[in-house]
């Protein structure tokens, strides 16, 4: 519905024409100046900028978060001295003034005699209540940028004792007010729950993108539901389509650089729906210096984390408790024009950069028609007709890693068979043949282990190189001389030697879909998981025991099987259980074809045993087409 009323084809000028909104000119009063004197105007009300200690406990009390350790000892100086926080709103101010939407705004309050602004009497109380309610979510807020225990206490208490209360005690405004009301407390919440259960941030990145999201759009339907501000409504349309999709979560600290002028329009745009309930206290939580000062970290990325724990706390504050004082911070403390709201929605429309659909959209589709054939039945209509479109996100992350693991799969096997018979032909007739082919499954476990550890797709050449082992043809061998032993007639070779060049294709392919799933961030790394890679990793610390010592090899690897495959078997219901919260729908598919590929290695090597044939499976591989040179040196199995 929203969109609808959006997507008229214009751009953000034809768009303010069209609804009838006409930009107020700004004189040439500097911005710093316009918000200085706004600011001002506040601080007359609250009589200066030093705090009391007995004002900072009630304000502490609202939240009921005065009996936590984490937050006493962040809150500790100005709970027991007065504070000079001069510093504070001075900061405030400069980034406000540093904000256009904001400026432009404030020079219009101060110049035109068409915006009056008048403050209610007899509100003391309220107004030194909110100042140092501010104060306080000003300090935690900040406090919590440096430290992520105590997000995570405000965040823990929040979700556990308010959520429920605050849905409970919405009894304010229409059916409809109150039901939007809990929508947004909701999208607050969930924000919060989601942060102290995280897993992965790369997991959930698209669930954090859905909650900005909706809580951007819960606003703005609002806005157009009743009319007043329609101007806000395409400012909050254009927030939503330039939402930078890339998170950044490191060491438990959560960073999403959203810019500074996508963040100075979301506080313009919010600001101007705030201004509807005509309470001064109620847009303390977009003034705070750590949720206003864009520029005080790197592309705004910090303005996330701030926003969310002044939201938390904002929240507390209103319904954590039901005292008098909590009713007296928020009585209606001002009269705002409405033409001074939806001014503040043309500024945010007009000022910005940020845009979404315009004249150039259509420039493209008659280009895009140009090079078609039939272009009078070809435009635009063939968007979103493939059929990738039709397959849902999850369906198409696994096509991602399909693609990403038979690419890695083409690539082992293409060494194998492109430069393999070259690495044999050269190496055959050379006395270190053995010696490169024993250094290629000694360095195994180790380029393996890279892969897996990095999580990252620098870590694939790793993995190609450890399973197909530098190119090194095993798994080809074993095929073709399955082939010339059917030929033969030995039908137990023939078998033996398929089974092995099998159960190598599965294993490599297995664990490449593992390690690629891995990489991109699709699967965790999961201890479940981590502990059959790492003991598949264990198990060739020893091959090169086997050219020594085949007898020790042989119990060292079969009491290494009888781990892993315990180990498989305490660990495949977490496959099945947690495959959608963890791995995917092929999880257990993969785990099982890795647990096939080893019954065929064992498979063959008690099929030779009990035939009790020379068709040794080993023999007729790399290993005796290499030792081949050594034989002829007369150096038997000892490494060159």
């Amino acid at each position: 519905e929203v969109e609808d009323f959006f997507f008229g084809g214009s751009d953000a000028r034809g768009i303010i024409e069209r609804v009838g909104t006409t930009p107020i000119s700004i004189a040439n009063t500097t911005k710093l100046n316009c918000t200085s004197i706004v600011y001002g105007w506040y601080l007359d009300q609250v009589n200066g900028t030093v705090t009391d200690p007995e004002y900072m406990s009630k304000a502490l009390s609202f939240t009921t978060l005065q009996n936590n350790p984490t937050v006493l000892s962040a809150m500790e100086p100005y709970l027991t001295e007065p504070q000079d926080v001069t510093s504070m709103f001075t900061k405030s101010q400069t980034c406000s003034g540093q904000n256009d939407f904001i400026a432009k705004a404030a020079c219009s309050l101060v110049e035109s005699e068409d915006f009056h602004v008048s403050f209610h009497e007899g509100l003391n109380e309220s107004y030194l209540l909110g100042f140092h309610v501010g104060v306080m979510m000003e300090v935690l807020t900040s406090e919590s940028l440096k430290n992520d225990d105590l997000w995570k206490e405000i965040f823990t208490h929040v979700v556990r004792l308010v959520w429920d209360a605050a849905l409970n005690n919405v009894d304010f405004g229409s059916t409809e007010f109150r039901d939007f009301a809990k929508r947004k407390i909701n999208s607050v919440m969930q924000a919060m729950n989601r942060l102290l259960n995280l897993r992965d941030f790369n997991y959930d990145q698209h669930e954090f993108i859905l909650l900005l999201w909706l809580n951007i759009m819960e606003t703005t339907y609002e806005d157009y539901r009743t009319g007043i501000l329609y101007d806000n409504v395409i400012a909050s349309m254009v927030l939503i389509y330039n939402v930078n999709g890339r998170f950044i979560y490191e060491n438990g600290t959560v960073k999403w650089p959203l810019t500074k002028e996508w963040v100075d329009l979301y506080i313009a745009w919010n600001l101007a729906y705030a201004e509807r309930f005509q309470v001064l206290n109620f847009i303390h939580t977009l003034f705070l210096p750590s949720v206003i000062c864009s520029r005080d970290s790197r592309n705004a990325e910090d303005f996330f984390l701030a926003r969310v724990v002044s939201l938390g706390l904002n929240l507390a504050v209103r319904f954590a408790t039901t005292s008098e004082d909590v009713k007296t911070w928020s009585m209606r403390s001002n009269d705002l024009p409405l033409a001074l709201m939806r001014h503040q929605g043309a500024i945010n429309v007009e000022g910005t950069s940020l845009r979404v659909g315009g004249v150039s959209d259509r420039r493209w589709e008659e280009v895009f028609r140009s090079l078609l054939p039939n272009r009078d039945d070809i435009d635009w209509r063939a968007t979103d007709t493939s059929p990738l479109h039709y397959m849902n996100d999850a369906d198409y992350k696994l096509f991602i890693q399909l693609v990403v693991t038979i690419t890695v799969i083409m690539t082992g096997l293409g060494l194998e068979i492109h430069a393999g018979p070259k690495i044999i032909d050269y190496l055959k007739f050379e006395r270190t043949g053995i010696w490169w082919w024993m250094l290629a499954q000694f360095l195994f476990p180790f380029l393996c282990i890279i892969a897996i550890i990095c999580k990252s797709p620098f870590g694939l050449p790793f993995l190609v190189l450890g399973l197909w082992k530098l190119g090194f043809p095993e798994t080809i061998v074993y095929a073709t001389n399955s082939v010339g032993a059917a030929m033969r007639g030995d039908r137990i070779g023939a078998t033996t030697n398929f089974m092995n060049s099998l159960g190598l294709f599965l294993h490599h392919s297995a664990s490449a879909y593992v390690v690629v799933s891995i990489s991109l961030h699709y699967w965790i790394l999961t201890r479940h998981l981590s502990s059959l890679l790492l003991i598949l990793v264990i198990q060739h610390w020893f091959s090169l025991i086997k050219y020594y010592k085949n007898s020790v090899y042989f119990v060292i690897e079969f009491f290494l099987e009888v781990w892993w495959e315990w180990e498989f078997i305490s660990n495949f219901e977490h496959f099945v259980r947690d495959k959608d919260r963890y791995y995917d729908v092929l999880g257990p598919a993969v785990a099982v074809c890795m647990l096939f590929a080893h019954w065929l290695f064992l498979a063959s090597a008690m099929l030779e045993l009990l035939a009790q044939t020379k068709t040794n499976s080993e023999k007729e591989g790399l290993d005796h087409l290499l030792t081949e040179s050594i034989n002829r040196y007369n150096l038997g199995l000892q490494p060159v």
